[in-house]
């Protein structure tokens, strides 16, 4: 198993306590649980980038109170 896959599975696990299911057909396929809010803040998300959104944007629309960058990239 990937590092990749590793860490599918250790942050679904942290995020919903469920393991993501991992469908090999013609097409890999990957469904991932998410619990309630998470699932909630995912919608808000994919609501607000309609439109092309900076990261920034992104963070200070879920965090207005913060003022802080919350992604992260390596």
């Amino acid at each position: 198993m990937g590092s990749g896959v590793r860490k599918l599975y250790k942050y679904c696990k942290i995020n919903s306590g469920l393991n993501p299911q991992l469908i090999e057909e013609d097409i890999f396929k990957i469904i991932i649980p998410l619990d309630e809010q998470v699932g909630e803040q995912v919608l808000k998300i994919l609501k607000y980038c309609k439109i092309s959104r900076k990261k920034q944007e992104i963070s200070d629309m879920l965090y207005p109170d913060e003022g802080t960058e919350i992604f992260h990239f390596i």
